[in-house]
């Protein structure tokens, strides 16, 4: 109610004409109809018009498997741009305030966002679901206190979200704990630095948008691994966008580090860049299918289980010298490799196209494809086999074709990885 008063006066002395918009997510059954109750009668006591609508967000996450936070956005955004165009306006104003931005910035934080995503919101930019309508966000400086100071001030009634105080959502999460126990214990001035740091982080961003820009201009002069890495996942970014995909980490690196190469981004479908940087969907026979699913492991810890599937499988980090028999002879369901080689941290999947993998023994590695092919593992069965890779996205293991060649043990080895697997329900007879 705030920002509507505020554009309401102001409008007085400019030439704006304000329309008031609703939008009921159903997920708080009479307190929501109350509040669609009260924007509607505030908008007839200021006279003006009153766009209103509802939708039933839990079940249109379920349809799109969306979290019911990311569906109720996209539902919210799609109505108030069709109200724009209706009533003719170039803007949307939303009500977004300083507390907003800081607690974005540690939902984003803890998502591994980059420095586009803390950068936070921008007081104005296109609406995700028409770009040709402005939303503007003129209350972005002020904080929740000064808003709420300003309301009993000039005897502006509001209601309150109860859904504010739900502990399970993420958002709540920090606003009502990780916040008050940082402003109290760690940084007195904790808003300020973050709004700090968001603004550095968006002129970064913003120069960082705009280099990649012209990167992409001069690409067919200068080969895409020689620019620099930022403007290298921003150029990849926004083909995601482009495509309307999702920009997740692990994908943009493995998009930026192998050219050429597919990945399996859903079930059919694999993505790949070309040399020039930009990014080629293609669909593949759907049968049998490459499975997507994947594991990070860390293996910092000397011991540990973990189950993928349909198997379990175990690691140990034992000196060379506990282990009688040689560490590069084969036992069912049980190899062994030069630790160091392999590394602390490593993904369990499926083969991918593009895959290529070199046995012990082999003098150079070969398309994984063909060395299951002329190991006759059958067409059904090698989308099965789990393939075990580096940080580097190098193959170091494939269940039932041994070991990586440069990741065996040898005689300058410190520390043995012992890698054991099993069946869930039994042991693996390969």
């Amino acid at each position: 109610m705030v920002l509507l008063t505020l554009l309401h006066r102001l409008s007085r002395g400019h030439e704006w004409d304000i329309a008031v918009a609703h939008f009921d997510h159903k997920l708080r059954d009479l307190e929501s109809d109350e509040d669609a109750q009260f924007v509607r009668q505030s908008a007839d006591q200021l006279g003006l018009p009153f766009f209103g609508d509802s939708e039933n967000i839990r079940e249109q996450a379920t349809l799109t498997g969306d979290s019911i936070e990311m569906a109720a956005r996209s539902s919210r955004h799609r109505f108030l741009t069709r109200v724009a165009n209706e009533f003719g306006a170039p803007s949307v104003a939303l009500a977004h305030h300083a507390d907003d931005q800081t607690e974005l910035f540690f939902i984003r934080l803890l998502r591994g966002a980059g420095i586009e995503g803390l950068g936070g919101m921008r007081w104005r930019g296109p609406s995700p679901a028409d770009p040709k309508i402005d939303l503007v966000r003129p209350l972005l400086w002020a904080s929740r206190k000064e808003i709420r100071d300003w309301a009993t001030a000039e005897t502006i009634a509001y209601r309150e979200d109860n859904t504010n105080r739900e502990p399970h959502c993420l958002r709540n999460q920090i606003r009502n704990e990780l916040l008050p126990l940082l402003r109290q214990k760690y940084q007195p001035g904790l808003d300020a630095t973050v709004l700090r740091t968001m603004d550095l982080a968006r002129a970064d961003s913003e120069y960082i948008r705009a280099a990649s820009r012209k990167a992409s201009l001069e690409l067919g002069k200068r080969p895409f691994q020689e620019i620099p890495v930022a403007l290298q996942r921003d150029l990849i970014v926004s083909e995601l966008h482009r495509l309307n995909l999702s920009p997740d980490y692990d994908l943009v690196e493995f998009l930026r580090t192998h050219a050429r190469t597919p990945t399996m981004i859903r079930a059919g479908i694999t993505l790949q860049r070309r040399s020039d940087g930009t990014l080629q969907l293609e669909q593949i026979s759907p049968t049998p299918a490459f499975r997507a699913e994947a594991m990070p492991v860390d293996l910092t810890q000397n011991a540990g289980t973990v189950e993928f599937a349909g198997f379990c499988i175990s690691w140990a980090c034992i000196p060379p010298g506990l282990l009688s028999k040689n560490p590069n002879r084969r036992e069912s369901g049980c190899e062994c490799f030069d630790a160091d080689s392999v590394g602390p941290k490593i993904v369990l999947r499926h083969w991918r196209p593009g895959d290529r993998f070199q046995p012990i023994g082999m003098p150079c590695s070969v398309k994984l494809q063909d060395l299951l092919t002329n190991c006759k593992v059958p067409r059904e069965e090698r989308h099965q086999r789990i393939v075990g890779t580096t940080q580097k996205n190098e193959v170091f293991w494939v269940q039932g074709l041994r070991i990586g060649e440069r990741f065996k043990a040898h005689p300058e080895t410190r520390t043995l990885l012992k890698w054991t697997w099993r069946t869930i329900s039994g042991t693996d007879p390969r």
